[in-house]
């Protein structure tokens, strides 16, 4: 409400080229938003699906979300334990907006605007968003592997070496060196850059087609695309995201006769399960995942439209 009464006192009309200079910051803006609303909402389904995913290594996890796995986990931690590690979760989530917003935007429009691209459901257009967004999502996710690396610290920290933020850094530094904080790059890239080039494109795509041109605002179009955007990433980046969890939360271990997990050692793991139980065995935690995936994804791309519109309305552009 401040942004939008700044704007309607202080920019009552606006040309179009000052339009297209204050753009980019408007949905910036709404993207910052939109992360608080979805982090604040869904962060505890993301402690719940990466407690479940640790457990695998005693390989007694089951697909589903089970009512009695849930309130051990409250009467075990209280409802404090369902946001340990939202701090670096809340930052990751700030930085990768900002960022595949920004740059998405900025490579998208001045794509288009080079190849002349009118359409936004054209083959050459859907094209250009691919390219922009993985672009985008590969620069956002090489700086947000660090606050996975803590995140995981600190839900699945069960000596308080992690409580919080600061001392989480502090212990993982003096241990380990700034180099642990790079711990599975190449995995929370991979899984960053498929989650954000789906979102972004298939976003994208499927408002443009779902869109009724009479409307300015179509909150059908919004969900619809969404919820299509949300399904893809679930299915699709969820076994990545297992692994990661389960290379990032081993620690180094200092131990001779023991040694610890590396990436060969979670892939083997996994293919254990996949013999025993099928495709099933690589998606073991899925609904919880599944379940942030349908209300982050909704909340955020509508929360961030309703924001766009209303600072669109008000400014007259």
């Amino acid at each position: 409400k401040i942004v939008i009464i700044f704007f309607r006192f202080k920019c009552p009309k606006i040309s179009s080229q000052m339009a297209d200079s204050i753009i980019l910051p408007i949905k910036l803006s709404g993207a910052m938003l939109a992360t608080t609303i979805c982090e604040v909402i869904t962060h505890p389904l993301d402690v719940l699906k990466t407690k479940k995913q640790i457990r695998m290594e005693k390989l007694k996890l089951s697909t589903g979300l089970p009512t009695n796995s849930t309130v051990s986990y409250i009467s075990t931690d209280g409802f404090n334990g369902l946001y340990r590690g939202f701090a670096p979760s809340f930052l990751k989530g700030l930085q990768n907006s900002m960022m595949k917003f920004g740059l998405f935007d900025i490579l998208n429009t001045y794509t288009k605007k080079k190849l002349n691209l009118d359409s936004n459901t054209s083959a050459s257009s859907i094209l250009a968003k691919t390219g922009s967004a993985f672009v985008a999502s590969f620069a956002s996710s090489l700086f947000g592997n660090p606050w996975d690396v803590i995140k995981v610290r600190m839900i699945s920290d069960v000596d308080g070496n992690y409580g919080t933020l600061w001392s989480s850094i502090k212990n993982i530094y003096s241990k380990y060196g700034l180099r642990e904080l790079l711990k599975g790059s190449s995995l929370s890239i991979s899984k960053s850059v498929i989650v954000n080039t789906i979102d972004l494109t298939v976003y994208d795509t499927f408002k443009n087609i779902f869109k009724r041109e009479e409307l300015d605002y179509d909150a059908r179009a919004y969900f619809m695309a969404s919820i299509i955007s949300s399904l893809t990433i679930a299915v699709v980046a969820y076994p990545l995201d297992l692994m990661k969890t389960l290379y990032m939360k081993e620690k180094n271990i200092t131990d001779k006769n023991e040694r610890p997990m590396d990436l060969k050692t979670v892939a083997k793991m996994l293919k254990g399960q996949v013999k025993e139980k099928g495709i099933r065995g690589m998606y073991l935690g899925f609904v919880p995942f599944l379940t942030k995936s349908l209300i982050y994804g909704p909340l955020f791309w509508n929360s961030f439209e309703i924001f766009s519109h209303q600072i669109k309305k008000v400014t007259n552009f």
